[in-house]
């Protein structure tokens, strides 16, 4: 058995700290691809019967719980129907579980004999999804947008966008612990909160990310009016007034440390913050879900690409 996994056959996320089965490519909750030396805790049987390299594929299952009773959710999806309830609630397009490539097929095929609409997605492909273009600004309504690492703008026809999800980007700071004597652990702060917003194209894996609080505008400001409205008023603009997608919102926020997203001069601000860096037995810790989102987004334009295709 692995050091990192338990005698159950799970591993302790290095991420966002969650326990998760050793059999998993990728933590369920944010999205980490898990460590290699987790492997070898997979089923004897399964490593008995292929080499390592096809264990480790994987496939996301998705389900559509729109139109799917409570009922119809327990059976098919081993709830109980109180946690069933919920999610049919809930409905819309959710993450079941994520398995090996050989059982994908046949993890399906259960899922839509008991009344439940499902997709199998390749691991792969979600994978390369989860790093997305920056943009760092330009004009939203007429899709040009100027990307983070490359100056020359790029066109955006509104037909060629597949979906736009927008979601809530929960932060918080975190004190460093009181001397043990005190036995003094303060509770987190919550920080103010960000949005970003993801442009999946029909021709490209990678989404457009958008940073309001970031974003350049190409055009000069004309009225008194917040970053977010106008960004959310071109947008609507450049989707022909079609639903932007915030079902983000359902997810449970997965915390974890904070990294620079800010490009052009919103990034030199914020190389002025580590000038003075506070000593870091004291410096406070802020974390962010923002990599829970990406991995969201992933998986949710990977789907599009595959219900479009249909």
């Amino acid at each position: 058995m692995s050091e990192k996994t338990d005698g159950n056959g799970r591993y302790t996320c290095p991420r966002c700290g969650r326990n998760v089965l050793a059999t998993r490519l990728a933590c369920i909750y944010c999205g980490e691809p898990a460590p290699r030396d987790t492997t070898p805790c997979l089923p004897q049987s399964l490593v008995a019967e292929a080499p390592l390299a096809v264990v480790s594929r994987r496939a996301l299952i998705i389900v559509d719980l729109s139109n799917v009773s409570a009922e119809q959710a327990a059976r098919a999806l081993d709830l109980g129907l109180a946690d069933a309830s919920l999610r049919t609630r809930r409905g819309g397009y959710q993450l079941q579980r994520i398995v090996s490539l050989d059982e994908s097929e046949s993890c399906v095929a259960r899922l839509r004999h008991n009344g439940v609409a499902a997709w199998s997605l390749s691991a792969d492909r979600i994978e390369a999804g989860r790093h997305p273009v920056i943009v760092r600004g330009g004009d939203v309504a007429a899709g040009r947008f100027v990307l983070a690492e490359n100056s020359a703008p790029i066109q955006v026809a509104s037909e060629n966008l597949l979906i736009a999800l927008w979601g809530r980007i929960r932060r918080e700071r975190h004190e460093p612990p009181g001397p043990e004597r005190l036995r003094y652990r303060p509770s987190p702060s919550s920080l103010e909160e960000e949005h970003c917003i993801h442009l999946h194209r029909r021709l490209e894996v990678r989404p457009l990310e958008i940073d309001p609080g970031a974003f350049e505008f190409a055009e000069q400001e004309t009225a008194l009016e917040s970053s977010l409205l106008r960004i959310r008023s071109g947008l609507e603009s450049l989707m022909n007034h079609r639903t932007i997608d915030d079902s983000f919102r359902f997810e449970t926020p997965v915390m974890t440390p904070m990294q620079a997203r800010h490009v052009g001069i919103f990034a030199i601000v914020e190389s002025l913050k580590d000038r003075f860096p506070e000593p870091r037995d004291r410096a406070p810790e802020r974390l962010h879900n923002l990599n829970q989102f990406r991995f969201y987004s992933a998986w949710r334009g990977a789907l599009a690409h595959v219900l479009e295709s249909d």
